[in-house]
């Protein structure tokens, strides 16, 4: 509800968004016969759904390689520790094995699970072929355009619409 717990609030507010994502993506991938430890997610925009959600993801098992914000954005293969990373602004992170990559870039990282998180239309039909994930889990709202969405269900990329993945936040 966004009040204080003392009048009335939920406890758990301020990452019930980010949970959603995640427990929108554990759905998605149990009909496919998959689990969360087994995933890369790259997550696009690390503020409160992005970075609860990249901190939900790497303590349920996946492996969270590519994270941005409005500063840039970090890869590294074998996962982040997004534990030590949220908090600051990316382009000023640095740390053994991580490369800087741009906005754009972390859009069309290889993954399995994409959340864009950021603004709406950061999935276009400019950039909807050239994404190399299998699932998109819309955090943001309406980060997918429409000419981008016939692009993806011709490509056969399921998305999970923002309206069920990121309606934790508002119960």
């Amino acid at each position: 509800t966004g009040k204080p717990i003392e009048l009335g609030g939920s406890r758990g507010r301020n990452s019930a968004t980010g949970r959603g994502v995640v427990i929108s993506t554990k759905l998605l991938l149990a009909k496919e016969g998959k689990k969360l430890d087994d995933i890369k997610v790259v997550i696009q925009g690390m503020g409160n759904v992005g970075s609860n959600a990249a901190k939900i993801f790497r303590h349920r098992g996946s492996k969270v390689v590519a994270i941005s914000d409005v500063s840039g954005g970090l890869y590294k293969e074998d996962g982040l520790d997004v534990d030590t990373i949220a908090g600051a602004l990316l382009k000023d992170y640095d740390a053994e094995g991580i490369t800087h990559i741009s906005n754009s870039e972390v859009l069309t990282t290889p993954c399995d699970v994409l959340v864009p998180a950021a603004l709406e239309n950061q999935i276009t039909e400019e950039n909807a072929d050239k994404l190399q994930c299998s699932y998109i889990v819309e955090a943001a709202n309406g980060p997918t355009s429409k000419e981008a969405d016939a692009i993806l269900e011709k490509r056969g990329i399921p998305v999970i619409p923002d309206i069920f993945a990121n309606g934790g936040g508002g119960f």
